[in-house]
């Protein structure tokens, strides 16, 4: 049996064969995931515990780009971190709806972040950008 592409960038960058996370999809694909926007990037960014140095890695191959996440990346925070490259990145990537903090709010919701942990990861991460950015999204 041969494995496609995206089997292969989940087994090597996202999920280990006993189903823990270290890694996670980020940037432009992540905005197209949960509808901010519709473009479709030919390269996927992920952030994954399998990147040694803090550059970032292209596999072309996969057509993938590969980066250090902030902090190691495992079941319990990835969806944080996700959070945190949304809020971090939303200047930077063409987003087509007129209510992204609504989108926002709505991941924070369907995924039940806990508003403690967002703070306190964002503290491990040492993202001010986050920090700032959640509180007014709190209000």
């Amino acid at each position: 049996m041969l494995l496609g592409n995206r089997q292969i960038i989940q087994y090597k960058y996202i999920m280990d064969k006993n189903r823990n996370i270290k890694g996670y999809i980020t940037r432009a694909k992540l905005f197209n995931n949960i509808h901010l926007t519709t473009q479709v990037p030919n390269i996927i960014d992920i952030a994954t515990n399998e990147c040694k140095n803090f550059n970032k890695y292209e596999n072309k191959n996969l057509n993938v780009i590969i980066r250090k996440p902030k902090i190691e990346v495992n079941n319990n925070n990835y969806k944080y971190l996700q959070l945190f490259d949304l809020i971090e990145n939303k200047d930077n990537i063409n987003i087509e709806v007129e209510n992204p903090d609504e989108i926002i709010y709505n991941f924070i919701t369907k995924n039940e972040l806990d508003f403690e942990k967002i703070i306190k990861y964002a503290m491990d991460t040492k993202s001010r950008t986050v920090i700032n950015k959640i509180l007014v999204l709190a209000r």
